[in-house]
């Protein structure tokens, strides 16, 4: 017996993707839009190689909405503002329905996938970006390891006080074109 399947994933640039008009039924991305500079322009792309009735779904993640518990406020926030600069759109959440529309996608529909640790590891999810946000921040000018190690050692103490606690939230749009 053979299987046939229907669709395959692609890997190409959002702002000249290189397939016909009117390809597509459906299109998923998942933490794309936000790291695209000229998202109305990659949106349109995205609109061409839709055929009408197509289904949308993009993923992407407002990064003020992430909270750790913590002792010192302030220097989570500081890291979170370094952590921001790690993407052009970093509350990309905020604004993804006005511009879908405007690409002329309809129906638009918004969900929430609300993440949350309430305890400490390294295999959660918290526990993973901890080290991407680490990294990325140490070597921003004005922060350095000192600083991104103070924060790691405050956020994960938490833990050890029975106080461990971590939220994000990322936003599925589905839409379609008309």
């Amino acid at each position: 017996m053979t299987t046939t399947v229907p669709w395959r994933f692609h890997q190409a640039d959002v702002l000249q993707l290189p397939f016909e008009t009117a390809a597509f039924d459906v299109a998923l991305a998942t933490q794309v839009y936000e790291y695209v500079a000229d998202i109305d322009a990659a949106l349109q792309e995205l609109v061409r190689v839709m055929k009408p009735g197509a289904q949308v779904l993009l993923v992407d993640t407002d990064w003020e909405s992430c909270v750790w518990a913590c002792r010192d406020e302030a220097r989570m926030r500081r890291m979170m503002q370094g952590w921001s600069q790690h993407i052009p759109h970093p509350q990309l959440p905020r604004t993804l329905v006005q511009r879908m529309q405007r690409a002329g996608l309809v129906d638009v529909q918004v969900h929430t996938i609300p993440l949350l640790n309430m305890e400490y590891s390294t295999d959660t999810f918290s526990g993973g970006m901890m080290g991407f946000i680490a990294s990325f921040v140490s070597g921003l000018p004005d922060y350095g390891p000192q600083l991104v190690a103070d924060w790691q050692a405050d956020v994960t103490s938490m833990a050890q006080a029975g106080g461990y606690f971590f939220s994000l939230n990322r936003y599925v749009f589905v839409a379609r074109k008309p």
